[in-house]
């Protein structure tokens, strides 16, 4: 392994990027570790469709805020093969994250829209198979990949990305809008506690989704063409690409977002405060 600190000049811009990047890893495990004690904490949580999904979504950006100390702040030139390899493994992590925003949409857009079809069709063991195979396809794909020649697994990933890209984009604006409307229309006719906080929900999805997609966009945009057109950014450094900074700060932006616009994870997280205070 090659580590850049051995070339990296002592310079204030190197020091600026090593303090700006393990604050911003640092940030993004503190964050998402917090959320995980919240949802692992209340058992009622995660009997919930949406809190699943949550928890999916912050195990793979814990996993990916812990990688960037790995990939971003040394970022590390690794020769361990297309399969182990840093920049092959923790994109694929990432994936997962889009991969499930993207169903927590859809899950959020079901429920209010069909609500008794919802209740009925979308059990807990439909939903954590859809979870399992959220963390099994990208790695399977990847792992695929890296029996393929790497000009035409380039290319493969360059259009298949630029495909996603669009059907992702399209999907989630079409998603969020038809949840705007939907739970707008619904909170002006008052609504039943039980569908209220299907709503809120929903709410929350919409913002979070909203922010995810900004964040993402330009590293979609990014790959879609160096993978189908060959025309890459041109730092190779990780921690100074700022596409790949820019896609990071979606891990340190959910569970922000979840923390405070959900009054349930602010109350587990204080009985969890209470426990630990009284343990002491």
């Amino acid at each position: 392994m090659e580590n850049t600190l051995s070339y990296l000049a002592a310079t204030p811009l190197d020091v600026f990027v090593i303090v700006f990047n393990v604050c911003l890893a640092t940030a993004i495990v503190i964050s998402n570790a917090i959320l995980i004690g919240a949802l692992l904490n209340s058992k009622g949580l995660l009997k919930h469709n949406n809190y699943i999904f949550i928890f999916s979504l912050t195990v793979s950006d814990f996993i990916m805020g812990a990688g960037w100390f790995y990939n971003g702040v040394f970022d590390v030139r690794d020769n361990l093969g297309s399969i182990y390899s840093a920049s092959n493994v923790f994109p694929t992590i990432h994936g997962i994250s889009l991969l499930t925003m993207l169903s927590s949409m859809v899950d959020r857009y079901y429920a209010v829209s069909s609500p008794f079809s919802y209740s009925q069709k979308m059990t807990r063991a439909r939903v954590l198979m859809v979870v399992l195979w959220m963390w099994l396809w990208p790695f399977l794909t990847a792992f695929g990949m890296a029996f393929v020649k790497a000009d035409a697994a380039r290319k493969y990933q360059g259009y298949t990305t630029i495909a996603v890209t669009v059907c992702l984009l399209v999907i989630m604006t079409v998603v969020n809008l038809r949840l705007y409307f939907i739970t707008k229309r619904q909170l002006s006719r008052g609504p039943a506690n039980d569908e209220e906080s299907k709503k809120k929900s929903a709410r929350l999805i919409i913002v979070a989704s909203t922010v995810f997609i900004a964040f993402w966009l330009p590293s979609l945009i990014n790959s879609s063409v160096c993978g189908g057109f060959g025309l890459c950014f041109p730092p190779h450094r990780n921690n100074l690409n700022p596409v790949n900074v820019i896609r990071m700060f979606n891990t340190l932006s959910s569970p922000i977002i979840f923390l405070v616009g959900s009054t349930l994870l602010r109350n587990s997280i204080k009985n969890l405060a209470r426990r630990l205070l009284c343990k002491r």
